[in-house]
Order: C-alpha cells, then structure tokens, then sequence
C-alpha cells in the first residue's frame, strides 16, 4: 500500500499474473517457443477470469467513488491478480470500494491460478471441467439420447476425471463451511470467520473485513483459531483428497 507508482503496481501485476501460469507451459513457450501451449483451457479461463473481474472492479470503482479509470484499473488489477493468485499483497483498502466489490473479492479468494503455478485456490482447469460437466448435463436433459462428451481443449476428459474434480470441489466447499463454523465458535464475528475459512484454505493472505482485510492482519485473533487456521492453511497446500483418505479410519484398517 505504500507504492503508489502506476509503473511499479503494473510491473508486479504483471509477475503475479505470471506466477499463477502453469510452469509447464511457461517452459515451453521461453525454451522452444511454443506458442500453441498458451491455448490451455485452463490459460484461457484465468486470463478471462482476471480480465472481467478488473474490469467489473474498475467500473465500479470509477463510477461509485468518482475516482479516474485509469487509477481504477491500476489498482483493481493489481489486488485481483493478488487475490486470484493468492500472492497475498494489498495496494488499498478495497472493502470501502462498496459492497458489491466486495462480494466479487470474496468469490475470487475461491478461484485460484493454474494448475502447476505457485497459486492456490480450486484452480482454473477443474472450473473449466467442472463448467463443462454442468454444459453437458444441461445440453442431454434437453436432448436425452444426444452424446456429450466434456472435452478439455480438444481432449475428451473422462467420467474418472470428472468425479474426482467435482470430489474435490465438494471437500473443498465442505472444509470452507467446516472451518467457518469453528472460527465462528472461538467468537470470531461472521464475516472474519467465513472469509477467515476460505483465505487459510486457498491461502489467499487478506480477508474481508476490519479485522483481516487488507487493511487489517490476524494478529489479534485468538490463538484456538490461529490453531484451525494453520490446519486450513496446510490443508489447503497439501492433496485435499489424499489427506482426507489418512484421516480415515478404513485407511489404516488391514
């Protein structure tokens, strides 16, 4: 928040865009300069999720606190881009730019960059399986006897693929309401102990509220939630699924 150069904010913008890109990819493109690999699906629907998001942010920015759009672009890229990939940095306090920011600031601490960035989050290649399972679905309820095959990019994804995404999709949905319910019974008020949940799980950093929001920090929460948010922290960065599976008792049973 102490850097108010348009030139320094775009440049970190830019590296934190860069960080939630899938590595992978990113080698190919520098080493053999493959410049197919960018059509990911999943390259695709972060730049598209980053993009409409700012520009939301931005409008609404300019046309509610009357600031310029370019400053209101500057600065609603830059703290979606930290939020989307979870960098953690703040360039102001964006819970005063009204509610209806807010709300697209706490939905995007859930989406995440790539898969095989350094972001957290759900990732954007199972939302694009997962938009595509629901497409599919939609598309038989009116034509029964029509095959729809989910395809990511132009690879058919398979039943397996699909019910793991949405497993994962539905633990991660059930920790973040698991996690709120307990911040919320060491006294935390709502507000931090939903957006608390889901920034520990998607390791986001900032929250939404005085309390953790990006003008705030967690050093006045009490140390029982501290405990919990550390679990959600490390769960969050670890295989949700695979650490469930431990958690288990039929895992250990021989």
């Amino acid at each position: 928040g102490a850097f108010e150069s348009p030139a320094l904010i775009w440049t970190a913008t830019v590296f934190m865009t860069l960080g939630g890109l899938p590595f992978s990819v990113m080698i190919l493109f520098a080493v053999r300069g493959r410049l197919d690999a960018l059509r990911d699906p999943q390259i695709l629907a972060y730049a598209g999720m980053i993009a409409v998001l700012s520009v939301v942010v931005a409008l609404s920015l300019r046309l509610g606190q009357g600031e310029s759009f370019g400053y209101a672009l500057t600065h609603a890229t830059f703290n979606i881009v930290s939020v989307v990939t979870t960098t953690g940095y703040a360039s102001s306090d964006y819970t005063l730019w009204g509610p209806f920011v807010v709300v697209i600031f706490f939905v995007a601490t859930f989406l995440g960059g790539c898969s095989g960035s350094t972001s957290g989050g759900i990732k954007a290649y199972r939302l694009v399986i997962i938009f595509g399972s629901i497409r599919s679905g939609l598309m038989r309820l009116i034509y029964p006897n029509s095959v729809r095959p989910v395809r990511y990019g132009t690879v058919a994804v398979d039943s397996e693929m699909q019910r793991t995404v949405f497993l994962f999709v539905c633990a991660y949905i059930g920790i973040w309401v698991f996690g709120s319910i307990a911040l919320a019974a060491t006294g935390l008020d709502v507000e931090t102990a939903i957006s608390g949940s889901i920034t520990a799980l998607a390791n986001v950093g900032p929250g939404i509220g005085p309390v953790i929001g990006p003008a705030g920090n967690f050093s006045s929460v009490g140390d029982p939630a501290k405990i919990i948010l550390i679990f959600l922290m490390l769960l969050g960065r670890l295989e949700i699924l695979a650490v469930l599976v431990l958690l288990m008792p039929a895992f250990w049973r021989e």
